[in-house]
């Protein structure tokens, strides 16, 4: 009876394990679109020759990712910025006039890639203004530099509530490499409108070293480099495979120089807040 008893209790302890685990994947079937709306908000001191410059954007931006074929369960996904805009306020130096805030909209494009149900991404490539914005072709790109909310990545196991996981990344972005570190916590679940999603957070750090971007109508280039660290909270629809939403909060440092315009030379502290949401 007592080895009975046994065998019931750890029969049920393992069921209740199995109930509480879930498997993170995407589940991309040919044919399948999804609208993202996009809102994100920089703040940040400009330290310049001339002084301390408070900078502010404001960005509100409109995406969409299209499932166009998945083979061997790979899909190929094209995703298009459909359209934004966005507000920079810089502010004036002691004895400057105001600056007006420069407002533009944000040009359409897209890039292409594949993804497999375990969101690794590959066979990267840009169309449109993307092209010009990001400084030419690029072979190699990790869509997380431009939305979070295409960027994750899961184990193929099961996961609990407080599993870890990391998920190395290297890249080259205008022939420079970035180095980027990528950490994973499964924090639990949210309900949202009556639905639960899994959710989780992302420890991120980016580092690029060195970055030259060409100056419209100019034949200098801006060297900057880059470090940012931060984190990502989302909230993904284990059922339906997708990503409902995701918020970024990060510290941004960037210092640029350009060659023949030392005045013009800047280190920039920056806080980046950005919310992406399914619509």
């Amino acid at each position: 009876m007592r080895i009975t008893q046994l065998l019931t209790i750890i029969t049920l302890f393992g069921v209740a394990t199995a109930a509480g685990a879930v498997t993170l994947a995407y589940k991309d079937n040919a044919g399948d679109k999804r609208e993202y709306a996009t809102t994100t908000k920089l703040t940040g001191i400009a330290q310049t020759a001339m002084g301390a410059i408070p900078v502010s954007v404001e960005m509100t931006m409109s995406s969409s990712e299209k499932v166009n074929t998945v083979k061997d369960k790979v899909a190929d996904v094209t995703y298009s910025i459909t359209g934004g805009s966005s507000k920079m306020t810089i502010g004036a130096l002691p004895g400057m006039d105001e600056i007006e805030p420069i407002i533009t909209s944000i040009p359409a494009f897209s890039f292409n890639f594949t993804r497999t149900p375990t969101g690794k991404i590959d066979k990267v490539t840009l169309t449109g203004a993307g092209t010009s914005l990001l400084g030419g072709p690029l072979d190699a790109l990790n869509n997380q530099l431009l939305n979070p909310s295409q960027g994750i990545a899961f184990p193929v196991k099961d996961l609990k509530e407080g599993d870890k996981w990391e998920v190395p990344m290297s890249i080259t972005l205008n022939g420079s490499p970035v180095t980027i570190s990528v950490k994973y916590l499964l924090v639990g679940t949210e309900t949202r409108n009556k639905k639960t999603y899994q959710k989780l957070t992302c420890d991120l750090e980016m580092k690029a070293p060195q970055l030259a971007i060409p100056m419209p109508g100019a034949t200098s280039k801006i060297n900057m480099t880059m470090t940012m660290k931060g984190q990502t909270t989302e909230l993904f629809d284990a059922e339906v495979g997708e990503l409902f939403s995701s918020v970024m909060k990060a510290d941004i440092t960037l210092v640029t120089t350009i060659a023949g315009m030392e005045e013009a030379n800047s280190t920039t502290n920056l806080t980046i807040d950005g919310t992406t949401t399914k619509k």
